[in-house]
């Protein structure tokens, strides 16, 4: 591909001249110049993992680390502000810092080409604590202290770093071999109304005021 470095018109790579005559110069027509590749993106969509009214979620090949990870693309809604979409980049930074084994590894983020935040993170083998419960049925008290206190030490983490979790429910805990635990999603809540973020049934009394 090559471009009129005057109007920017774009033509195959035979073409040697822009045939604007509103571009040509003194010497006769304008010079086309190639056009640089474009370098491929960092990750690789390879199949869809699932998603709510956040976002969508994708396995994504990272093309640094050649690892799969997790890349989500939050729906417009959930940051419906300039002023949010700063908000969560920022403390999606800060979480960058976290250093504990239960919280899940922000790996990048940004803003997508429609304009979109996405984010990534750590691809994580578990299914959701709600899964859990529905599949299992009630678990035993040491099994749920196991749990607890993993998810705190995860919550203490982001606390060290300035993030509070938004939408802290069980779908967004995820639960691996040996009850492992990791938690996901600190600052992408999804909607219950314009001004309300979470999932209701777990939604604290200062959030659900708005």
């Amino acid at each position: 591909m090559k471009a009129c470095p005057n109007c920017h018109s774009k033509y195959p790579d035979d073409a040697n001249f822009c045939p604007q005559e509103t571009c040509a110069t003194p010497e006769g027509p304008r010079r086309l110049v190639p056009v640089p590749a474009e370098p491929a993106p960092r990750f690789q969509l390879t199949s869809k993992l699932g998603g709510g009214l956040s976002g969508e979620v994708w396995v994504a090949r990272d093309s640094q680390t050649g690892n799969d990870v997790a890349y989500k693309l939050v729906t417009p809604q959930v940051l419906p502000t300039p002023a949010a979409f700063e908000r969560a980049q920022r403390e999606l930074k800060q979480l960058q810092r976290a250093q504990n084994a239960h919280l899940a590894l922000v790996v990048d983020f940004g803003r997508s080409g429609d304009g979109r935040l996405f984010v990534v993170q750590e691809l994580v083998n578990g299914q959701p604590l709600s899964d859990l419960v529905r599949d299992a049925g009630p678990l035993s008290v040491d099994r749920a202290k196991k749990i607890v206190a993993q998810i705190g030490e995860a919550l203490l983490e982001g606390q060290k770093v300035g993030v509070v979790h938004h939408d802290l429910a069980a779908k967004n805990v995820l639960v691996g071999p040996n009850d492992d635990v990791k938690v996901i999603n600190f600052v992408t809540p999804r909607p219950a109304t314009e001004t309300v973020f979470g999932v209701p049934e777990y939604l604290s009394p200062e959030q659900a005021e708005g």
